[in-house]
């Protein structure tokens, strides 16, 4: 079973009682031409590779680690 990282309330003096936790395993792509929208990234729910948020691509805990320029990025929740 998978432990979702970073469960508690980012701010806990601002925790209020219905919030979602967005933290966890997204489906993920890079978009390097921008063109996310043209080609139909919206309306996608799958991509190929997997992202563990809340870390950024850059970050070797996201599952990611690439460190080059990401000009954009898709996501969906799985």
């Amino acid at each position: 079973m998978e432990t979702m990282p970073r469960a508690e309330h980012p701010f806990p003096q601002f925790v209020r009682e219905d919030w979602t936790n967005l933290n966890g395993t997204w489906d993920f792509a890079f978009d390097f031409n921008c063109s996310g929208l043209e080609r139909g990234f919206g309306k996608s729910t799958e991509f190929p590779d997997k992202i563990l948020v809340p870390f950024c691509p850059e970050s070797k805990l996201s599952g990611i680690g690439y460190t080059d320029f990401i000009p954009a990025v898709c996501i969906t929740v799985l």
